[in-house]
């Protein structure tokens, strides 16, 4: 805790003792300090750690449940045998700052967020070396956004389709020539439930009846 210069130190004494926490000896810029060293230490640090793997694999919630406790633990201690209350809920700083949070990363998020960039770029570079690799492998037959997972798959492909899944699941075609509407997934809400234009005509009405 972190007093103003003009709070006297019995009162001090007495709020640390009823919230069983440390003060600070010097208020104002050495509390700002700690507080912004210890922000950019969690994001530009703890959390860049696990991208690369996060990238390529899919993680287990345990884990990434247990990485979001050990950053919320650092965040909240009080040197080295301090407290550790914590008064707000890790999700809570992983919102927006403009919605009150502080812009922390919740790793179940970022690790999907990761797998969802690596199934874009799959989808936009087809002829990309490493991706006629998975196609041979994986879906000689088809296009990637039809693949299956398969009996045999690997933790990175099923980590891959997992992505996949939350890109298509969210994602819309813009429509240019009219080519493959009939199938794509291209309506947005509030049309919930509706997948395909299919849905949507019936064969034996006229062109009108929509």
């Amino acid at each position: 805790m972190v007093f103003s210069p003009n709070t006297p130190e019995p009162l001090r004494e007495q709020l640390c003792e009823i919230f069983g926490i440390n003060g600070a000896e010097n208020a104002g810029t050495e509390g700002c300090q700690r507080f912004g060293e210890g922000k950019e230490i969690l994001k530009a640090v703890a959390t860049a750690i696990p991208a690369y793997p996060m990238a390529c694999f899919k993680f287990l919630a345990a884990v990434c449940k247990d990485i979001n406790g050990d950053l919320a633990r650092f965040w909240w201690k009080n040197g080295d045998d301090g407290s550790k209350i914590h008064w707000k809920s890790w999700a809570s700083l992983c919102n927006p700052k403009e919605e009150g949070g502080l812009g922390f990363r919740d790793f179940m998020s970022f690790n999907t967020a990761l797998l969802t960039k690596q199934c874009w770029r799959i989808l936009q570079n087809p002829n990309a070396g490493w991706v006629q690799i998975l196609k041979a492998r994986y879906y000689p037959d088809c296009d990637f956004s039809q693949a299956k997972k398969g009996a045999r798959a690997s933790w990175a492909w099923a980590s891959l389709l997992e992505g996949r899944d939350a890109l298509i699941k969210d994602s819309r075609c813009q429509i240019f020539n009219g080519a493959n509407t009939w199938k794509d997934s291209w309506l947005l809400p509030p049309h919930e439930g509706i997948i395909n234009v299919s849905q949507l005509i019936s064969p034996s009405a006229p062109p009108t009846g929509l």
